[in-house]
């Protein structure tokens, strides 16, 4: 059944109420407010909890999250982790009820304290399958913050603060990304590419296909041009999992679809035909990082490397 904004606080905050043994919350954005509720911090004080947020470097800048959420999870004994991709909104009590939807654990996300944004969600029932889904993410994903990284993180932010750098153009530094951007083991449909380099320098937003791509790459329209498509391309999570497929060996077209097919998510995967697809578009991605990727064809399938 669909919740709206109040039914899905209200039946949220009952399930957790009857919490036993565990809760999960993935985020893309956690305030401190919302989590320091009454509603979580009584109620799961001495329950195995793991707490998930995005925590990009401009998430933190615009105030869309905390720092100070990580000191609360400390005092409570509570795990808490990073994701730079993280975008959807779970909250798994005791391996039984499962809430999806579009609220964030904020105060307007959650309704707590001041009036919140329209929101829509559901409850369902935690199946096998669901379970690990959650735990493959969680498992290949996500960084677990410890005190070394969170004073990196805090320093980073603390002086972009002071230089009064634009959030629009700011990004980890490589020392933390190397340490949060790990091997991407598993992606889903809606993390691939469904269109050329070529369709987006001849950008048509009416276009579905293009219109998710100019999203997902999180594009300007002011500033479509070769070296902003490889810019964006670079942050993907697609991208690092070109990369780990072939680091260390060169793969045929087809060992690469394989890859592609083994590594969604989505149930139902998407048919083989419809993975060819994904990857034909994939190495035309990696043709025009040429200064990353090299693709020949020795015999009748292309094959891809790293540039060495």
């Amino acid at each position: 059944m669909l919740l709206d904004s109040s039914q899905f606080a209200e039946q949220l905050f009952k399930s957790i109420s009857s919490c036993h043994k565990s809760f999960k919350v993935c985020s893309a954005f956690i305030k401190l407010m919302a989590l320091h509720d009454d509603r979580f911090t009584a109620k799961l004080n001495d329950k195995d909890v793991e707490v998930i947020a995005r925590w990009q470097k401009h998430d933190l800048l615009s105030g869309a999250s905390d720092l100070d959420v990580y000191a609360l999870c400390k005092r409570y004994g509570w795990k808490f982790g990073i994701d730079l991709n993280l975008h959807g909104k779970i909250f798994l009590i005791d391996d039984t009820d499962i809430f999806l939807g579009s609220a964030n654990l904020t105060q307007k996300g959650l309704h707590i304290g001041l009036a919140g944004n329209h929101e829509f969600g559901t409850k369902i029932s935690a199946e096998q399958a669901d379970l690990k889904k959650i735990s493959e993410f969680i498992n290949s994903e996500v960084t677990w913050m410890t005190d070394e990284l969170y004073e990196m993180i805090s320093n980073e932010v603390q002086r972009s603060k002071k230089d009064k750098t634009p959030v629009t153009s700011v990004h980890w530094s490589r020392a933390i990304d190397e340490i949060v951007q790990k091997p991407v083991k598993f992606l889903w449909v809606r993390e691939l590419l469904f269109t050329t380099p070529s369709d987006l320098l001849t950008l048509n937003l009416d276009d579905e296909k293009c219109a998710h791509d100019f999203e997902l790459l999180g594009l300007n329209i002011d500033d479509i041009c070769k070296d902003s498509l490889r810019r964006a391309f670079k942050r993907q999570r697609l991208y690092r999992w070109m990369h780990s497929i072939v680091r260390d060996d060169s793969l045929s077209f087809g060992a690469v679809s394989a890859r592609l097919h083994a590594a969604i998510l989505d149930d139902p995967k998407p048919y083989r035909i419809d993975i060819k697809t994904y990857n034909r578009i994939l190495f035309e991605w990696a043709e025009f990082l040429d200064s990353d990727f090299e693709v020949c064809q020795p015999n009748y399938s292309q094959v891809l490397s790293l540039k060495r």
